[in-house]
Formats: structure tokens, sequence, C-alpha cells
């Protein structure tokens, strides 16, 4: 009676860890299969915090939309493309980052990375100024 009991005990506690852990390698594989198969303009899609302050975040909503948030508040809203043309920015080998605002000015930031480090996904932008910017997905 006792084996039954601490029989039932230990299943009871294995198999919801063995169905959480089956179920985020599921996730991971997915991931990995979803940013390989995806274009940078998908992949881009969803929050990003500045890695150096949790108050400034960019969000890139699936039609094309760009909000910049300050303390969870838009600051800054307007369109945005991810091109091989940007402005007099023209290239064969790199991607740029077009943001335009509501006045209809234009910004240019290098994509320089946007891969998994460390478990996470970053996005590294060189913008116009020169200033290397790294956000992290949320």
């Amino acid at each position: 009676m006792r084996t039954k009991l601490l029989f039932k005990s230990v299943l009871f506690l294995v198999i919801p860890i063995f169905v959480t852990i089956t179920q985020d390698r599921a996730k991971d594989k997915s991931r990995d299969r979803t940013s390989i198969n995806t274009t940078p303009n998908q992949r881009i899609i969803g929050t990003w915090q500045l890695e150096n302050s949790i108050a400034d975040k960019l969000e890139f909503t699936s039609n094309g939309i760009i909000n910049h948030y300050i303390d969870n508040v838009i600051d800054i809203s307007g369109t945005y493309e991810i091109t091989a043309n940007c402005s007099e920015n023209t290239s064969s080998t790199k991607l740029y980052l077009k943001e335009t605002d509501s006045d209809g000015d234009v910004y240019c930031s290098t994509i320089l990375a946007g891969v998994y480090a460390d478990g996470e996904e970053v996005l590294t932008l060189l913008g116009d100024t020169g200033k290397i910017l790294v956000y992290i997905r949320q």
C-alpha cells in the first residue's frame, strides 16, 4: 500500500515537470523554425526593449506602424519599412529600418544584427547619428 502511494506521489510530481519541459522544448523548436522561415519584416513584429533602459521600447505592428514608448506611454508613432534603400542609402548587402514620422520626416537605421544571443532575440541598430542601439525582444 505504501509503495503504491509513493509511486502515485512520484508520478504526480514528475508528469507535470515532464510536460512543462516538453512544452518549453516545443516552443523553442517552433521559435527556431519560425525565425528561419520568415522574412525580416515578419521577424521584427513585436515589442523590443532598449537593452539598458526599462522605460524605452519599440513596438512594430504587422500593418507597418512603429510606436516608440517611454514609460509605457506612446511618445512617437509613425510607419516603418525594412528595405535595402533608405533615403540616399542603397545596399545589396545591408538592410535598413526606414521610419517615417507624422510630419513625413524619414529616419534610416542600419540593421546590424537580429540574432539570438543567450536565448534572447536581439535587434541591433546603427542610427543615422552613428549611435548603436541594442533592443531585446519582450
